[in-house]
C-alpha cells in the first residue's frame, strides 16, 4: 500500500457499505434519500493516520462508479437503546436497509467532517 498524497490521484478497491445521513424537519429525525447518503470506500492509499476507508459524500466523487455498488448494507448501525437510536433503527428497517457486519472492530473518527474508520 502506497503513501498517504493529497495531489496524487487516489485509486480504491472496494465500495460500500453505506453512511445513513439523517435530517430533522419539524423536531423529528428522517432518514435521508440514499443519493444522500455517503459511502465508504477502500483506499489503495492509507491516509497519514493509517486508516484505509473513508465514508464520501457520494456527489463529490468523480471517477467511481456508484451505480456499480447496489446493496442495502449501512454501518454504523444505531446499536444502542437511545431513543434517538431506535427510531433511527426503525427507520433503517422500515426502507429495507440492513446492519453490515464483520468480524473486525471498526473505529469511528471524524476528520474535518470526513469519516474514515480503521480497524
Amino acid at each position: 500500500m502506497s503513501e498517504f498524497s493529497e495531489t496524487e490521484a487516489w485509486t480504491y478497491t472496494k465500495l460500500g457499505p453505506y453512511f445513513p445521513t439523517w435530517k430533522i424537519n419539524k423536531g423529528e429525525i428522517e432518514l435521508n434519500e440514499k443519493e444522500d447518503f455517503r459511502i465508504w470506500i477502500q483506499w489503495t492509499t492509507k491516509f497519514s493516520d493509517g486508516a484505509t476507508h473513508s465514508a464520501e459524500e457520494q456527489q463529490n466523487l468523480t471517477g467511481v462508479r456508484k451505480e456499480s455498488y447496489d446493496s442495502n448494507l449501512v454501518f454504523p448501525w444505531p446499536s444502542t437503546n437511545s431513543p434517538e437510536d431506535v427510531k433511527k433503527r426503525m427507520l433503517l428497517e422500515k426502507a429495507g436497509y440492513e446492519k453490515f457486519e464483520d468480524n473486525k472492530m471498526w473505529i469511528i473518527t471524524d476528520h474535518f467532517s470526513r469519516h474514515i474508520y480503521k480497524n
